[in-house]
């Protein structure tokens, strides 16, 4: 397909996409405005307010509230009344309750227990020696919403045994310095509060996920047991992991938090000691509702062990068990997971090399009758279904990060974290032709074959050339480096996977015949296998004349790939944001360049 764009003079360019990699990622840059140096902000201190520090930051601001409250002391009970003060232009008296709408907007306060403006104890509390006693044997009758009140309190760790403490030397660490406090401690109770249920939800490579629900919310538990010294029997164990193999994804996981379609973050602790009851139950109801395990029932784990258990946002199922209804789904999966992708490029030189469909959220934010209906005239195809969608699972990822500035080192510098796939070769050797699974175990192979041949091959062959071969035994190439051509690779896996579970449509309805006859340019752009010379728009503008030069645009990144959907009109500026779309779309024949044509008489000079 030849597409056409002017610049200043007399040469005019022909913009043809295919399969070379451009130098650099400049879709992405035009879309959000910068190179990653100067797009991705370094964080600054613990007492930002953009997302959760820990729990004890949030216990610290109810104290701040209960220290403005009046006990009015009665033979029967005891009514605790908020006072006006700096809250007064919240609370116009207190026999309205605050509005809790918008409360969930910031991820400060997801997890905030809320407190009434009238609330009966059983018996007289003189005084208020400590919040934990305090918050106790209150039954809240009314809700009200705890303000942020900036603290400069940080949390305290339970004591670590120190032969424990210096193996998790690399994970306390690497916490403290993208956070500024210590990585906290817990015990079980703390993990799983009273009233609270919880549910076993999947198994990762080392991890058991679970739902947790309460009267406040609902998060997700990832649960990773660590190889420990001062654990014998982790040392033996299949499902234990290593210190240092976790702590990328943990990085990652705080890193991404704030990227829209990235898994929110919320904190992380070390709990020692077996598993309670609650967690058996848990796992015993997975087994019961036909699910299986990898991992040992919690009875037979020591009671030395050690865990890792990061606290996440319910993010819904995972695209794997999602029943797709329509087509405005499948589009919205895509593209979401394209324009997120597009946006952690450009901040964090992101790369997932292991974007599966276990590894993409799904979750009705509106309900399908109540989505927005698209215009069947318009091109666009973008937030049409009610669908929001998050990508998870760090373990195989890539990016640069920017660690907390401190007193010590005001001005850090930025640092790559990545995971070796060199330390686990057994990704790479997995076949299952003719299957989705077996385009998943391609993607592993191509991956390698990209980077260790410098960008010039991305083959799926379980023997790869001799070059090849030569480069990953002298490590001519190592897994740090940036390639986001790794993310069009898993971007060609996800459009090969929708269009295999499409609905079949029909009734008017469209369907997988609608969803490959839109798609079917891209996923020739998007396929591993297409040969520069066999493609559809190839020997097009051989008459083109003097003075015209040919550009071929590679889709080398997510990027790129937002680009062309752009380009197609499939996303529009009101889908990005904040982003400057000034300069994303260069071609003068999309859809974008023809509606501006028809507002302006003059062509783009």
């Amino acid at each position: 397909m030849n597409l056409r764009f002017h610049q200043l003079g007399t040469c005019v360019m022909t913009r043809k996409y295919g399969k070379k990699r451009p130098a650099a990622s400049a879709a992405a840059v035009a879309i959000f405005g910068s190179t990653t140096q100067s797009v991705a902000p370094v964080k600054t201190n613990t007492t930002t307010t953009s997302k959760s520090q820990s729990p004890q930051r949030d216990l610290a601001e109810i104290t701040n509230l209960l220290e403005n409250t009046t006990l009015l002391e009665s033979t029967d009970e005891v009514t605790v009344l908020l006072e006006k003060t700096s809250l007064e232009s919240r609370v116009n008296s207190l026999n309205n309750p605050l509005d809790l709408e918008n409360i969930g907007q910031d991820s400060s306060f997801k997890d905030t227990p809320s407190l009434s403006d009238e609330t009966t104890v059983d018996s007289t509390i003189e005084t208020i020696v400590s919040l934990e006693e305090t918050l106790a044997p209150i039954e809240p009758k009314i809700e009200v919403s705890i303000p942020h009140t900036p603290v400069s309190i940080s949390p305290t760790p339970l004591p670590i045994n120190p032969r424990l403490a210096a193996s998790l030397s690399p994970l306390l660490a690497a916490y403290e310095k993208d956070n500024g406090y210590p990585l906290a401690t817990k015990n079980w109770d703390d993990v799983l509060a009273p009233g609270s249920s919880i549910q076993k939800i999947a198994e990762a490579s080392y991890a058991e996920v679970f739902r947790i629900t309460n009267p406040v919310g609902s998060s997700i538990l990832k649960l990773l047991r660590l190889k420990v010294p001062t654990d014998p029997t982790s040392k033996k164990s299949d499902t234990a992991i290593k210190v240092e193999t976790v702590v990328s994804e943990m990085r990652l996981m705080n890193a991404l938090t704030e990227i829209p379609g990235f898994v929110k973050f919320k904190d992380a602790h070390i709990v020692e000691g077996k598993p309670p009851a609650a967690f058996v139950t848990a796992y015993e109801g997975h087994l019961d509702a036909g699910g299986e395990s990898y991992f040992p029932h919690p009875n037979k784990i020591s009671k030395h062990a050690v865990f890792l258990a990061i606290e996440l946002g319910d993010a819904g199922h995972v695209l794997e068990k999602y029943p797709i209804k329509n087509v405005d789904q499948l589009w919205d999966i895509f593209l979401g997971v394209v324009i997120a992708l597009a946006r952690a490029e450009i901040e964090h030189e992101f790369e997932h090399r292991d974007l599966h469909e276990n590894n993409i959220c799904i979750l009705e934010r509106t309900p399908p009758q109540a989505a927005p209906k698209p215009n069947s005239k318009s091109p666009h195809k973008f937030g049409n279904s009610g669908l929001e969608i998050t990508i998870l699972d760090y373990g195989l990822s890539r990016a640069t990060i920017y660690p907390v500035s401190s007193s010590s080192n005001p001005s850090p510098a930025p640092e790559t974290v990545f995971y070796n796939l060199e330390s686990d070769t057994a990704v790479f050797s997995s076949f299952e032709p003719s299957t989705i699974a077996g385009v998943q175990f391609d993607t592993y192979r191509r991956m390698r074959a990209y980077l260790f041949s410098g960008g010039a091959s991305n083959t799926n062959a379980n023997t790869p050339s001799k070059a090849i071969r030569d480069a990953i035994k002298q490590k001519k190439h190592s897994w740090e480096e940036y390639m986001p051509y790794s993310n069009v690779l898993w971007l060609y896996f996800l459009m090969e996977y929708l269009t295999e579970v499409a609905p079949k449509g029909g009734r008017g309805k469209p369907g997988r015949q609608a969803w490959v006859r839109e798609t079917e340019e891209l996923r020739w752009l998007l396929d591993p296998d297409w040969v520069p010379g066999n493609g559809a728009s190839d020997g097009k503008g051989e008459d083109e004349g003097e003075g015209e030069e040919e550009e071929e645009l590679g889709l080398g990144c997510a990027g790129d790939v937002l680009q062309y959907a752009f380009d197609m009109g499939w996303v529009c500026e009101e889908d990005l944001g904040d982003a400057d779309t000034s300069r994303l779309s260069l071609r003068e024949d999309s859809y974008v360049g023809l509606e501006k044509k028809k507002k302006s008489p003059s062509p783009l000079q």
